[in-house]
């Protein structure tokens, strides 16, 4: 090695201070030449290629720009291709003898910690040559320095020492007895610890490495809304509840502790132990036993709902009465000459005001309802609610089931499914469900090939490749379109296969299955025939394909459509049409729904459960409605009021999208008022294919801004609780014309019970150009953006809508 060198150890170290102190008190940068007292060692243009470029491994952008600059600035001086390495050593690690290397910004080399953070150090040892600097800024001017001194025409000249110093506005203050100065910040992973640093260094000058740290640390004892400052073995505390996303709030009181000391002439920093935030009203740190108390009234709520008494009556009203005991010979007009089918119920002509009672503890199993103009259906007798049951069959008999050549593959050899579309597969009453398995087809050339939408795995040879238990798949025909706007049949077998540890039939002790493309009850304006005026009432239905109860206003309105003291469970994921644009097969599946106008919209009291899709629906898409009601197509007077909705990708959906500003179609009074609404997102709907999963939100609206229309639009006093993905997205950049008044609805008197940290979701007034979709967190900062605010980084005037009685509960 040809390294000259004149002087020790003890004189770097000598010089090191003398560097220091002669730094002046006015804040600015001194730099001071140390050359004169110790020589400098002398690198030769031969020997500068022998040592290697290291930096630390978890460098900031800045050290590794500073690090590139230097390896190009001495290739292109000398002609050399030298090594440029990471740090490769652990703390502690020595490095092996012989070594040479050029140390930039902080290694766990010795030699390059200790420089303050406004600082930079030049240093030379026996093998290595240092770069340190206290940030990034400060490394990056450390190298500008060496490549403006050092690099010379002879080879490298570094002194032993030369630093630099800044005068820090705070540097005098101590903590525990040592200098706040000496100490350093952990890194952990985030941005947290690069907040406290940066304004650590910038006013007290702090250290990258030191044996005294400030540590942030997830605390298992303290609430969500606690922080604490506390000294431990040496080292400052800084900790939040592990439920906590950020460290945010206590860095914030830390600095102010620093700030206030200062302030009151004292230099000692006394930590301030445990604290909480001061949370307004609205917030609320929920205990266990808040939850199950809340839990428990929804639980009460649905008992009262599947006990609710049957209706009365006036008298002198006509009456039919339908039970699995009666005959469709009878008149049924006496609970002791009832009809028995509902095939019975469609084909006779009811007259408006009627009532059809259906006896309860019957099942009417794989038949459908096709309401009448003017016609309540409902209850009657006692036990449980009347079950109009989709499924039209129970799988759980062992002949029902044949094994294949694949194990753990059981094929349907039962009886043929009507519609042939199986969407879903329920096991004991719902102790548990089948995943359906639907399938992607990708085009390469003139080939295709199939993926699942479940699982995203390759699915080329069907059933063979089911592998995880109780995973589905329908071999189903239906036609897909491709990216090219081709056409691609799929021609398909009709055959079921289950996955299964054992014979499905014998595992099971009932096994009932989600069928077909027709709503349990069937609600459909025709011929420009209103089917108008239909109450439900006091009904259960299960084990539908596609919708409980559906309707269509796509040429007239559905009016004055009442669902009241019903049950609904197992709703939908069958297929919904061949082809959407999409080189995919779409799923669907409401409690109760409407596609299209309606006026007169009424689901009260409700218990829905387990539903695919959404629970309460009203939606059109503006480009696939008529053309003769694009101009007219307004969804009035719609209450959605003290229903139990859990379980469902979207309990509550009010989804118009596409309308243009010139078009006059809207929402128009809408009120969803006193529902208890529980585990979005969770439940069925998630076997949803991987593409289709992350729309949920207890209220949705369509998921852009562009459209969404609404007038006179109140949500309040509902329960929104443990949502998977967000609570809420209510948006529009649509305003109404007569008033000027936006299209959000109006907040109040809701509760939210949330997991801090989770996607609250969107409640937008959009008016910039940017109107990409922003979900707000539920933290401590959604009752303000809840209420009036600006963001102008997305160009957007954003204006919330509650009227400051929303409460917002972290969960335990």
């Amino acid at each position: 090695m040809k390294l000259k060198r004149i002087g020790g150890i003890f004189l770097v170290a000598v010089m090191l201070l003398l560097a220091l102190s002669a730094c002046t008190g006015s804040g600015e940068e001194e730099e001071e030449d140390t050359t004169e007292s110790v020589q400098p060692t002398i690198v030769s243009v031969e020997d500068v290629a022998s040592y290697t470029i290291v930096r630390g491994d978890d460098a900031d952008e800045e050290t590794i720009a500073a690090a590139s600059k230097l390896y190009s600035a001495l290739a292109r001086k000398y002609g050399v291709r030298m090594k440029f390495d990471t740090d490769y050593l652990k703390k502690g690690e020595s490095v092996p003898t012989g070594v040479k290397e050029i140390l930039v910004g902080e290694t766990n080399r010795p030699e390059s910690v200790g420089v303050r953070w406004s600082d930079y150090r030049i240093a030379a040892t026996e093998d290595k040559i240092v770069i340190g600097g206290g940030n990034g800024e400060s490394v990056a001017k450390g190298v500008d320095w060496f490549i403006a001194n050092c690099i010379g025409d002879e080879g490298l000249t570094v002194p032993a020492v030369y630093a630099t110093a800044e005068t820090y506005p705070m540097k005098n203050l101590k903590l525990n007895g040592i200098p706040l100065k000496d100490y350093a910040v952990a890194k952990i992973q985030g941005d947290d610890d690069d907040t406290l640093r940066t304004w650590l260094g910038e006013n007290v000058g702090i250290l990258n490495v030191s044996e005294h740290e400030i540590r942030l640390v997830a605390d298992e004892t303290l609430l969500i809304a606690q922080f604490s400052a506390k000294m431990k073995d040496g080292n400052l505390i800084l900790s939040v509840s592990p439920k906590q996303t950020d460290f945010s709030y206590v860095i914030e009181r830390f600095v102010k502790l620093v700030e206030s000391t200062v302030k009151a002439g004292n230099n000692a920093v006394v930590p301030f132990g445990t604290k909480s935030l001061p949370l307004g009203k609205q917030y609320k740190q929920a205990t266990t036993e808040d939850l199950n108390n809340l839990r428990q009234e929804t639980e009460d709520h649905i008992v009262e709902i599947l006990n609710t008494p049957n209706m009365s009556i006036p008298g002198g009203a006509t009456v039919y009465y339908v039970s699995n005991d009666g005959s469709d010979s009878n008149n049924g007009t006496s609970p002791s000459k009832p009809w028995k089918t509902i095939a019975k119920v469609n084909s006779a002509s009811l007259p408006r005001n009627c009532y059809v009672c259906f006896k309860r503890g019957d099942t009417w199993r794989g038949e459908y309802l096709s309401a009448q103009p003017g016609v309540t259906y409902t209850a009657y007798g006692t036990g449980a609610k009347p079950i109009i049951c989709g499924s039209p069959f129970d799988g759980a008999k062992s002949e029902y089931w044949e094994q294949t050549d694949t194990k753990n593959v059981w094929k349907w050899v039962g009886p043929e499914f009507p519609d042939g579309n199986v969407g879903a597969m329920v096991f004991n009453g719902g102790e548990s469900y089948a995943v359906k398995t639907s399938i992607r087809v990708e085009k390469s050339g003139n080939s295709f090939s199939y993926f699942s939408l479940t699982t995203n795995d390759p699915f080329d040879g069907l059933y063979r490749n089911l592998y995880k238990d109780l995973y589905f798949y329908h071999d189903i025909s239906f036609t897909v379109l491709m990216k090219d706007d081709t056409e691609y049949t799929h021609n398909g077998t009709g055959n079921l296969y289950l996955y299964s540890t054992s014979n499905p039939g014998s595992r099971f002790h009932s096994i009932e299955f989600n069928v077909g493309k027709k709503n349990l009850i069937d609600v459909r304006t025709t011929n420009d025939v209103t089917v108008d005026n239909v109450t439900i009432d006091n009904l259960c239905l299960r084990y539908s394909g596609t919708n409980g109860v559906g309707a269509n206003g796509n040429t007239t309105p559905v009016k004055n459509l009442r669902v009241q003291n019903c049950e609904f469970a197992w709703i939908g994921g069958c297929t919904q049409v061949s082809h959407l644009g999409r080189n995919w097969q779409t799923r669907f599946g409401n409690a109760v729904s409407i596609y299209g106008a309606c006026d007169g919209y009424y689901c009260e009291n409700n218990y829905v459960h387990q539903v695919y899709d959404s629970g309460f629906s009203v939606q059109a898409n503006f480009y696939n409605v008529s053309l003769t009601i694009r101009v007219n197509l307004y969804m009035k007077n719609v209450q959605y009021r003290n229903n139990v909705i859990e379980y469902c990708e979207m309990p509550i959906e009010n989804w118009a999208s596409d309308i243009q500003e010139d078009n006059p179609s809207r929402y128009e009074h809408v009120l969803i008022e006193g529902n208890q609404i529980w585990y979005a997102g969770y439940g069925l709907c998630e076997s949803r294919p991987i593409i289709d999963r992350n729309w949920s939100a207890a209220i949705k609206a369509r998921c852009s801004a562009t459209g969404n229309r609404a007038y006179d639009y109140k949500i309040k006093n509902n329960v929104i609780a443990l949502w998977k993905i967000r609570a809420v997205q209510c948006t529009s950049n649509l305003f109404n014309p007569e008033d000027g008044s936006d299209s959000v609805a109006d907040f109040s008197g809701n509760i939210y019970v949330g997991t801090y940290g989770k996607k609250f979701g969107q409640v937008e007034v959009v008016t910039g150009e940017n109107r990409d979709r922003v979900d707000a967190d539920f933290d401590f900062d959604v009752a303000e953006y809840m209420t009036e605010h600006e963001d102008t980084d997305r160009g957007a005037y954003l204006r919330g809508h509650s009227d400051g009685t929303d409460q917002f509960w972290i969960a335990p």
